[in-house]
């Protein structure tokens, strides 16, 4: 389902919610998975589409073992989303480091693999939540940085989730009517 489900499943789970706990919609799910066999898992694991579908053979799979299964990708940006919102509301809890010392580290540790990309669904959802002085302080930082290697390259390709990022604060900011960054001259 991950937010793509049919509307019949978006009720089911709606009157799901409403009537039982989450501990009893979990043990309703085992059931339910406990029950179809092989055959019905499979055909249910079709019907998930191909990352979900895989995702759920691989945890069934996985009972008993020591290692837990590989995540799927909605697996993964769940985890992401939560491992923000929970890290903006410690860093606010504890007045640490801002929101774009985070981000310069994560551009940093980005840049210095080849093939590691973080998604940029999770660090857009990131930005969004987000409070008004934190994206100021983000979009400051990235203004102030943007000359270095490992802000460079993506804030100058068009197609970059950075570049993206980018534009959506500075859109943001100047919706408040706060100063905006300079324009670059062309080259």
């Amino acid at each position: 389902m991950g937010g793509r489900g049919t509307k019949i499943e978006k009720e089911l789970l709606k009157s799901l919610s409403a009537g039982l706990s989450q501990e009893e919609i979990e043990r309703v799910l085992v059931g339910a998975l406990s029950t179809l066999g092989a055959k019905g898992i499979e055909r249910l694991s079709e019907s998930l589409g191909p990352d979900t579908g895989a995702a759920l053979r691989r945890a069934l799979r996985s009972r008993g073992k020591k290692r837990p299964p590989v995540p799927g990708p909605s697996k993964v940006i769940q985890e992401w989303e939560r491992a923000w919102g929970d890290w903006e509301w410690r860093r606010t809890q504890r007045g640490g480091k801002s929101a774009f010392d985070l981000i310069d580290k994560l551009r940093s540790l980005e840049a210095s693999r080849k093939g590691l990309g973080l998604d940029d669904k999770a660090v857009a959802s990131f930005v969004r939540g987000l409070g008004r002085e934190a994206k100021e302080d983000m979009l400051e930082g990235i203004r102030r940085k943007r000359g270095e290697d490992r802000w460079k390259k993506p804030l100058d390709s068009a197609h970059s989730g950075w570049f993206r990022l980018y534009q959506d604060l500075w859109r943001a900011v100047r919706a408040k009517g706060l100063p905006v960054p300079e324009r670059r001259k062309p080259r």
